[in-house]
């Protein structure tokens, strides 16, 4: 897993220089990043809860207004979003039901 020195420290803000704190927040980061392998300043502004939260209009909004960067920055915000909705969703029915063979 790689970190910038940046990231590292915008990290270390967020906890406050707690040590269980950060151990906390390195579990959540490193499950949240396993697939891109790399923690960035997005990825823990989003796993503290602190990055904007975009909805569709936002991103209708963007488009008029032809910025196409901002655009496809709340498309993956959204569409992030709506897919960990649906992980969660998926592993807590699962989780509850009685494990038959």
């Amino acid at each position: 897993m790689k970190i910038s020195e940046e990231t590292a420290r915008h990290l270390l803000n967020f906890s406050n220089f707690s040590p269980e704190e950060l151990n906390s927040e390195i579990e959540k980061l490193k499950t949240f990043c396993f697939s891109s392998g790399e923690v960035t300043v997005d990825s823990v502004n989003l796993c503290n809860g602190i990055e904007k939260d975009f909805i569709e209009s936002d991103f209708i909004k963007a488009i008029l207004q032809r910025d196409i960067d901002l655009a496809v920055k709340i498309y993956r915000k959204i569409s992030l979003k709506k897919m960990w909705k649906f992980i969660w969703s998926f592993f807590s029915i699962q989780l509850s039901q009685p494990y038959t063979n």
